[in-house]
């Protein structure tokens, strides 16, 4: 994935989970088979399982939840770069982001 379509996904998700956060936001990386997955998550109120679907369709608003369209910016740029995103409930309580992104280059720092 290119390095600024890289910010702005996590920009965007991370500004959103600050925005939802009650008080606490928890980032983890991990690295598996040529893919890194980030889970973002927050203590917030969270959102249902219905909602979660609605907000990964395209089209969808949710403007009593204040998503705008930063997902759907979100899930343009994953899916031009072969990445995923996933939405459910998170063990702090609010809503946890997975994102599965292909590594082009295994973290070779050459």
């Amino acid at each position: 994935m290119d390095q600024d379509d890289l910010n702005e996904v996590l920009g965007n998700l991370l500004e959103n989970a600050v925005r939802h956060a009650q008080t606490s936001i928890s980032v983890t990386v991990a690295r598996n088979s040529g893919r890194a997955r980030v889970f973002i998550e927050d203590d917030g109120e969270g959102v249902s399982e219905e909602q979660s679907i609605a907000m990964m369709q395209r089209g969808q608003r949710m403007d009593t939840m204040e998503t705008g369209a930063g997902l759907a910016i979100v899930q343009d740029i994953l899916e031009s770069s072969n990445a995923s995103m996933s939405l459910s409930k998170s063990v702090i309580g609010g809503r946890k982001v997975t994102l599965d992104i292909p590594l082009s280059d295994p973290l070779d720092n050459t």
